[in-house]
């Protein structure tokens, strides 16, 4: 992997997700500029959530969160992980 977002908004990101259920339990991804964080559950899909690493080098952690809640990104996981 050759990016890595900030250690303050990978923390604030995982405790995001563990806040909804899904505690990040895998290695992070990095493809094509987009960050994946996932968390996998035998035999159940895995939720994931991707950044584009633009957001993430534009944005301070909690503009990045704000705006998780306010387009209902955790709604989207559960109902498409």
């Amino acid at each position: 992997m050759s990016w890595q977002p900030t250690d303050d908004i990978d923390g604030e990101i995982r405790r995001w997700m563990k806040a909804k259920g899904w505690e990040v339990n895998c290695p992070p991804e990095y493809d094509r500029e987009i960050y994946t964080w996932r968390h996998k559950a035998p035999g159940r899909p895995s939720h994931t959530l991707r950044i584009s690493q633009k957001v993430l080098e534009d944005y301070p952690p909690f503009a990045v969160l704000e705006h998780l809640d306010r387009l209902n990104v955790a709604t989207a996981i559960r109902v498409r992980p």
